[in-house]
């Protein structure tokens, strides 16, 4: 079985506005490119249609995305108009209805989800539709924790005392942000996930990032990239999300201006590297 998804690879596209997932390959290696950070749940679907699915996401990201499927959605479902008391039995009841609902298998299933899905659900509908067994969620310079019983939060350790205060040690958040890919921090994290999947490349999972784990310019530029290439190479595919508006916001997460366009040009010029460099 196979599935097919709209492919554009030259020019100025309109596949952000349409929500259009974006495939592209690299030495083989499949990477589907998304606007909002829900949307990979269709590039998740056509990868276990296609037979490369892994058992596990590994994810990287400044945020956890550890909510619940279809929270919001849901909660205003039961809300006779906006502002109006929520009937919580009925937001629960309506939720559970809406993961039943979902088919792994099926990309019209994929897409109708993703209209009701908000950016911070889509790992836990896949870990409930049995897509993912765990997540991995590799963060940036924040040490925001998120739970979920089938995810697993790895941040910087330890945790710095600069961050526990407000407004955070601006050398300390930015220290952090500059490293978010350099081996000698991602190893540290890679290393936990190792110790109970075993080593990179030896099990099956799909690699995920998020564009605003990158918070600098240098934090996607690392001067030692060869973890990050690992984690390419030993992946089954990869799912980017621009998300340009959080990128790009002032005052959001990055700590200087970023494009989201120029953000993706240089990850996908180190996929294509990693693709064309053998591993030392």
């Amino acid at each position: 079985m196979s599935a097919s998804l709209p492919l554009q690879t030259a020019g100025k596209s309109n596949w952000v506005r349409a929500k259009l997932v974006q495939k592209v390959s690299y030495g083989g290696k499949p990477v589907f490119i998304v606007e909002k950070h829900q949307e990979v749940i269709e590039a998740w679907v056509a990868c276990r249609l296609n037979g490369l699915s892994g058992r596990v996401l590994i994810t990287l990201d400044h945020h956890t995305d550890l909510q619940a499927a279809f929270l919001r959605h849901s909660h205003q479902s039961a809300s006779r108009s906006f502002g109006s008391p929520v009937d919580e039995t009925e937001a629960t009841r309506k939720q559970r209805e809406l993961v039943a609902e979902f088919n792994p298998d099926n990309l019209q299933s994929a897409r109708a989800a993703v209209g009701m899905l908000q950016h911070d659900e889509h790992i836990d509908l896949a870990i409930k539709a049995g897509i993912f067994e765990h997540a991995y969620v590799v963060l940036g310079y924040t040490s925001a924790v998120g739970r979920h019983p089938q995810a697993t939060v790895l941040s910087f350790e330890p945790r710095l005392v600069s961050f526990e205060k407000f407004p955070p040690d601006g050398d300390c958040e930015r220290e952090r942000a500059d490293a978010v890919i350099e081996s000698g921090k991602l190893s540290l994290k890679i290393n936990r996930i190792e110790a109970e999947r075993g080593a990179i490349g030896t099990f099956d999972y799909i690699l995920d990032v998020d564009l605003d784990v990158f918070s600098t310019a240098k934090s996607i530029s690392p001067s030692d990239p060869a973890t990050f290439y690992d984690l390419i190479r030993g992946a089954r595919a990869i799912t980017i999300a621009r998300e340009t508006k959080i990128v790009e916001q002032e005052d959001g997460t990055s700590l200087e201006p970023l494009k989201a366009d120029y953000l993706l040009e240089k990850l996908l010029g180190h996929i294509e590297l990693a693709m064309r460099v053998s591993p030392q």
